[in-house]
């Protein structure tokens, strides 16, 4: 095993605030934190200023993205294209920032470096002396064409964003992708001849079990005995959030059919045409949605509910999911991208027929039935920690850093 001390990791924010990527970033800190490593964590995008000892934060000027946004626009619209672009924006969004962390990661002189694909930051980073360089293939952008339920993603942004970050590739040293399905993908979509490992995403279960549960039912004003419903990323259109409204009046309504209370926590920033739906929704249906919250703070929120739904179009590897089956919260979701590596059907939760939102509502009614929830909730816990403890992942993880 290669001698290590230093590991630096490349995320968008600290603590996270922005999804599953930042997420898995945060957790393999205080993992690798533990294991007595000297780690610092280097922000790209991190909308909170607030200082921490091990972490770095640069942002791009406003002005320079502001200036960027209306070049890009402008490129598109000489190539006629109309459609919906994300990829690119990501990239270019946070270049500035991703260059001016070179500096600072130099002068932490680390032994290993860790990045993620997404904004491809090693593109604008570099290589680093006498640095081993880690990327974790989370996000890979062809994934997002083609699907006929998302906005009309344009294939020329995707196209440029996985040409740069095919150039990022000349920097790394080895990939580590966090499910067997964004391996697959990975090896589809770029020409890379060094090695590839999967390894899970980690979720520290120690701080899971450290956070005091904050009651959704409470908030909603029900009795401590409603059935709460944890909806992750509501308002994202990636995430699902055409199928939430639905899936809210139909699970109300199944409750209310069979004298039941029922309550709802819908994480994230909701979209304009969401919210207008859920305004509309009859005032007993109870829900609770604060738009975007701290890490501990959505965790204890999960931690008071009886199951998850997940209508999610596209996952590479479901960090909600994760995390929410550590908390013991029963989880039901689409067979789609790496969510059967995650959800053991019957166990731990129900995966459903791809875009089968009937039988994704079945399922889901099923966990209405106190017995059946009872059971479910009993063994979540226990089968997700069997193959996702964070121990035993964690030297995995290391063992391919260091190999």
């Amino acid at each position: 095993m290669q001698s290590i001390n230093k590991i630096a990791i490349v995320s968008s924010s600290f603590s996270p605030h922005s999804g599953g990527v930042s997420s898995a970033h945060y957790n393999l800190y205080r993992l690798l934190k533990k294991k007595g490593f000297e780690v610092k964590v280097f922000t790209n995008a991190d909308p909170d200023s607030s200082e921490h000892e091990d972490v770095v934060k640069r942002a791009s000027p406003i002005v320079i993205q502001r200036i960027i946004r209306i070049l890009s626009s402008l490129y598109f619209k000489i190539k006629g294209d109309k459609n919906y672009r994300r990829q690119l924006h990501y990239i270019l969004n946070v270049c500035w920032a991703s260059f001016a962390l070179r500096g600072p990661i130099k002068k932490f002189q680390p032994d290993i470096l860790i990045a993620p694909d997404i904004s491809a930051p090693m593109y604008f980073i570099g290589k680093i002396p006498q640095c081993r360089t880690i990327l974790i293939a989370h996000h890979n952008p062809v994934r997002f064409l083609h699907n006929p339920l998302i906005k009309l993603h344009s294939e020329l942004d995707a196209r440029l964003a996985v040409a740069i970050e095919e150039k990022a590739l000349r920097y790394i040293d080895k990939v580590i992708c966090p499910s067997a399905y964004m391996k697959d993908v990975f090896q589809q979509t770029y020409d890379y001849d060094r090695p590839i490992a999967v390894v899970p995403n980690i979720v520290d279960e120690a701080l899971i079990e450290a956070i005091t549960a904050k009651s959704v039912a409470k908030e909603c004003g029900t009795s401590k005995k409603a059935i709460a419903v944890y909806i992750p990323s509501a308002g994202s259109d990636i995430k699902g959030s055409k199928y939430v409204f639905e899936l809210v009046r139909r699970l109300h309504q199944h409750c209310l059919t069979a004298k039941k209370e029922i309550c709802f926590y819908l994480s994230g920033e909701l979209n304009a045409e969401l919210q207008y739906e859920l305004n509309l929704m009859v005032p007993s249906a109870k829900i609770f949605s604060p738009g975007k919250l701290p890490y501990e703070k959505n965790i204890a929120y999960i931690k008071s509910c009886s199951f998850a739904v997940t209508p999610t179009l596209l996952e590479s590897f479901g960090m909600a999911q994760l995390e929410s089956l550590l908390c013991g919260v029963p989880v039901v979701s689409f067979d789609v991208g790496g969510n059967k590596e995650i959800i053991a059907q019957g166990k731990n939760g129900f995966i459903a027929p791809y875009l089968d939102v009937e039988n994704l509502i079945e399922c889901a009614q099923q966990l209405c039935n106190p017995k059946t929830l009872q059971g479910m909730q009993k063994n979540t816990r226990t089968t997700t920690v069997t193959k996702f403890k964070s121990d035993i992942i964690i030297e995995q993880f290391i063992k391919e850093i260091t190999a």
